[in-house]
């Protein structure tokens, strides 16, 4: 996991690696997910609230069902936006700021 430039030689090393990289795969998608999800249902309440003001005095069921749609879009268009801006900012970083090595297992290779 990496640059390539060091690599695990003995089938141990090897599953404890792949072992290592999933679990950290899974609790940093998690704490991204937690955080995200929290942003979403804050952001989303105060959609519901500027829009149960707007429509003060309606009470049709209609009102509601309009209510939840706009939330629903609104979670849609923040999580896009999100990931949008994760693949921008990583195709930016990566073609400007890092330069592959392609060392193939040597920590330098001249040129």
């Amino acid at each position: 996991v990496g640059y390539g430039d060091f690599l695990v030689e003995t089938d141990t090393a090897k599953i404890v690696m792949a072992c290592y990289v999933i679990v950290n795969l899974v609790v940093v998608a998690y704490a991204w997910n937690q955080l995200l999800g929290w942003i979403a249902a804050k952001r989303a309440k105060a959609v519901a609230e500027a829009i149960r003001r707007r429509n003060r005095g309606k009470e049709e069921q209609g009102e509601y069902q309009a209510e939840a749609t706009a939330s629903s879009k609104y979670n849609l268009i923040v999580a896009g936006s999100y990931a949008a801006s994760v693949v921008a900012f990583g195709t930016i970083f990566f073609s400007t700021y890092e330069a592959c090595t392609c060392s193939y297992g040597k920590s330098y290779v001249k040129g």
